[in-house]
């Protein structure tokens, strides 16, 4: 793939493909599971003249569960590495006899989670750099990952990188991690501050949910045949976009009954086409008794805005999400204050509400800390996501069969390919407006 991206863009640049398979491969970091690469990681700031401050972001994907002999390592790849303070242990599994190996495919437990931690640099436009791999079972707790986190934010401060935040896609260990984090009992916080913020100011990483995921379960919830969200005498409904798509013209509203498919709850583009201004104002104008449905749609839009849109100044960021978070409060009072509501069933659900006020106050905290240390330059809310770990799970999925929502190969087969990966994003990264990938 590689090799016919450069032939695509210089054609007969390149010597035969063997010889840039030896060169790629000898220049290559040898990359093992669970080692974390904080030392390469400066490296790799310092060599592209990059800030030396980092957004993490972490996620999981499916692999195909196998044990396999490494030969770089001499190790068993496949079982579950395990967990010491949270961190994988790497090097758990030597391939010292046969018995041995054998013992690790009775007893290990195989990973079937690929899970990767991205360091992106605080700079527009900057490739990531991959931290840590490793394989898992997905047994891990929210305290495993609160002592994880811990240790790379000490790992890379001991290299002279600060970790400014670090964001995940709402799994609920994660989840429970920041909030923890961001809400202790006893926070500090600024005397200037009102009663309506309660999160920790102290120095640390800033948490954040991931904002595409986090209004996709908006768009999935108003979707749920089962749950009614009620707002008054006025319910959030889906049928009032269904009668956008069928009475009005979709040069309109954009719409298409695809977007209502239910079954893609992970497709962003249909999201952001349900909250845009424009579906708004056919609605209004077109659609009865759409009163709550609206304010639903304006705040996924405002929430979109606040950390998606590149055209807003800092103030206008935190306009729209705390907007949308006062509005949020105010909605989940009513609805514990009403006798025929109640929160699981009338309300979006919790993982979204404490990621709405992870979101709202992780946004003043970074924005503060930064101008407390002159680095105002670097309040780049558009790098506060999890999205680097989607890139690079979309630059794994694009080497294996077309339309797989997983990487379909095993953990040592990712291993083996996660230094092209980054090649790729870089190269990407860098010149996507200018050259062109014939199988990206």
């Amino acid at each position: 793939m590689f090799y016919e991206f450069i032939q695509a863009n210089a054609k007969d640049s390149l010597p035969c493909l063997s010889v840039v398979e030896k060169y790629v491969a000898s220049n290559s970091l040898l990359v093992e599971e669970g080692v974390f690469y904080f030392k390469e990681c400066r490296e790799f700031l310092l060599e592209r003249g990059l800030p030396m401050k980092v957004c993490l972001s972490e996620d999981g994907t499916g692999i195909k569960p196998a044990f396999q002999y490494d030969l770089r390592t001499n190790q068993v790849v496949g079982p579950t590495l395990p967990l010491r303070n949270g961190c994988p242990v790497p090097s758990s599994f030597p391939a010292t006899s046969a018995a041995v190996m054998a013992n690790y495919i009775i007893n290990g437990a195989l990973a079937k989670i690929a899970y990767v931690v991205m360091a992106q640099p605080m700079q527009l436009s900057a490739p990531s750099f991959c931290l840590v791999v490793f394989g898992t079972d997905n047994k891990f707790l929210a305290e495993d990952v609160a002592m994880r986190n811990d240790h790379m934010v000490k790992g890379l401060a001991a290299e002279g990188v600060e970790v400014v935040a670090w964001s995940s896609d709402g799994d609920n260990r994660c989840l429970k991690a920041q909030r923890a984090q961001l809400f202790p009992l006893n926070p500090v916080i600024p005397d200037n501050f009102k009663s309506w913020f309660c999160a920790d100011t102290s120095n640390g990483p800033t948490p954040f949910q991931d904002t595409p995921h986090l209004l996709n379960r908006f768009k999935t919830r108003m979707m749920k045949p089962s749950i009614v969200l009620p707002m008054g005498v006025h319910v959030v409904s889906l049928s009032h976009l269904k009668i956008v798509i069928r009475q009005e013209s979709k040069a309109e509203h954009g719409l298409t009954e695809h977007d209502l498919c239910t079954k893609d709850k992970m497709n962003f583009t249909a999201t952001t086409k349900i909250c845009s201004e424009r579906t708004s104002n056919v609605m209004k104008e077109n659609v009865p008794s759409c009163d709550a449905t609206l304010p639903y749609l304006d705040i996924m839009r405002k929430v979109h805005k606040a950390f998606l849109d590149v055209s807003l100044l800092p103030l206008e960021r935190v306009y729209n999400m705390w907007y949308s978070l006062f509005f949020i409060r105010v909605w989940r009072n009513w609805v514990r204050s009403s006798n025929q509501c109640n929160i699981s069933d009338n309300f979006i659900t919790q993982n979204m509400y404490i990621g709405l006020e992870i979101n709202a106050h992780g946004l003043l905290k970074v924005l503060r800390h930064l101008r407390e240390t002159s680095h105002d330059s670097l309040f780049l809310v558009l790098l506060l996501n999890s999205q680097f770990c989607e890139r690079f799970f979309g630059k794994t999925r694009s080497m294996t069969t077309t339309e797989s929502t997983k990487v379909n190969y095993t953990m040592l087969d990712l291993l083996h390919r996660v230094k092209r990966v980054e090649f790729l994003l870089e190269i990407s990264q860098k010149f996507d407006s200018k050259l062109v990938f014939p199988r990206q």
